[in-house]
């Protein structure tokens, strides 16, 4: 898992409204997918429709922000500012028939956008760039088309379209106005996020419901979701597929290592966004020690997954009026208990905390009866790991966090 490249899609602004995340949030999420990823993909346009992403990437944050841990995705452009000025020119108003935000936004930074591409230009050349290898506009086309079809996914556009007509007793037969919406999403010169609400408010005439914040986050995530090829990953999204968890989910990172290296340091190591804290998270980061941790987190995520799925009659018991092998009880279950079991399997391998595990687990039945079994599987290298090198990875992050600290303590 650590070769995965992560796309943060919350660097986005969209994202960043509808998730109401605040600097230190945005911050947390960004230092988890940097220290746990092989490197991380950032999108160049969003830095000009999020003034907050555009301070991080410029200023604040500049120190992480560059090669090799950080690359650019631009597609078949040669470089940013041939890619932005691209874009902007496709958006032109008088070409596709609308004004979108996404214009709007790229319009009111002036001459300056034209500056700061270019200088991204120099800070990531063409070799720092990624190449997917299906074309970006064809994939959203192909994931809105696909989720306007019949799926069991709750949250589908076709379910939320579906339960919209009915709630509101329109009167119209869905199907038409599903075809309706497939054949501008396949017809169109240039479909966005901006151009498909657009067209389903004005053209469909569901306003409320393409102003609704579900289902502009369905069309958000379908968005991300084109971005990325196999070995990469969108943060912070609503899994599509069988997945139950999320490898890069910032809430069980940072939990897990405060359960190691305590509170105070995993606070003082996620928020602070100083010059002292972003070289501590690249030395840290650098670390074989570090490394090794990686592997040993990942191995744990994998084994409570194999668990979940080997004894779904176990965590399933009690819901009743469902099929007990849809991956949607399992992820749902999993949100629910995952702080818990991680943290709890911190715990049994490295003899950390002062709770038992009954403790940790009192109250989450499921959980308990889930990790009696867990505990059994848990492979042998895991306490190894522990016995030998838990102290190593101590020290290192109590090294950086003093110097954070002592920095902070100056000022």
């Amino acid at each position: 898992m650590r070769d995965k490249l992560v796309f943060p899609s919350e660097l986005h602004g969209n994202l960043q409204e509808i998730m109401q995340l605040d600097d230190k949030s945005l911050i947390r999420r960004i230092y988890c997918y940097y220290l746990l990823s092989d490197g991380l993909i950032l999108h160049p346009a969003y830095l000009w429709l999020s003034r907050r992403t555009h301070d991080f990437v410029f200023s604040r944050l500049s120190q992480l922000f560059s090669p090799p841990k950080v690359r650019t995705l631009i597609g078949e452009w040669a470089s940013v500012s041939d890619y932005i000025s691209d874009r902007i020119d496709k958006l032109e108003p008088n070409k596709i028939k609308q004004t979108t935000t996404e214009y709007l936004q790229y319009k009111r930074w002036g001459t300056q956008l034209k500056q700061e591409s270019l200088k991204l230009d120099k800070i990531f050349p063409n070799t720092s760039s990624i190449r997917l290898r299906e074309n970006r506009d064809q994939k959203f086309r192909n994931l809105l088309v696909s989720d306007l079809s019949m799926i069991p996914d709750y949250n589908s556009l076709y379910n939320q379209i579906r339960r919209f007509i009915d709630q509101r007793e329109l009167g119209v037969e869905i199907e038409k106005v599903i075809d309706k919406i497939k054949k501008y999403i396949e017809s169109s010169s240039l479909i966005s996020c901006d151009t498909i609400i657009n067209y389903i408010s004005s053209q469909i005439g569901f306003r409320e419901l393409a102003n609704a914040i579900d289902f502009n986050k369905r069309i958000l995530h379908l968005y991300y979701y084109s971005n990325i090829d196999v070995e990469m990953q969108a943060s912070g999204l609503e899994i599509l597929g069988d997945e139950i968890m999320d490898n890069f989910d910032v809430d069980v990172f940072w939990g897990s290592l405060s359960k190691i290296c305590g509170k105070e340091a995993t606070e003082a190591l996620s928020t602070r966004s100083d010059e002292t804290t972003i070289r501590s998270l690249i030395t840290i980061r650098n670390n074989e020690i570090w490394t090794q941790y990686q592997n040993v987190y990942f191995n744990i995520l994998v084994q409570l997954d194999k668990s979940l799925r080997r004894n779904v009659n176990v965590v399933t018991k009690g819901i009743k009026d469902q099929i007990a092998y849809h991956p949607k009880i399992l992820q749902r279950i999993w949100q629910k208990h995952k702080i818990s079991l991680t943290g709890s399997a911190l715990e049994v391998i490295s003899h950390i905390g002062g709770h038992t595990i009954s403790t940790v687990l009192s109250g989450f039945a499921v959980a308990g009866d889930l990790f009696n079994v867990v505990k059994k599987e848990l492979p042998p290298f895991l306490y190894n790991y522990f016995n030998s090198d838990k102290a190593k990875l101590t020290h290192l992050i109590d090294t950086e966090v003093q110097k954070i600290l002592i920095n902070t303590e100056n000022k």
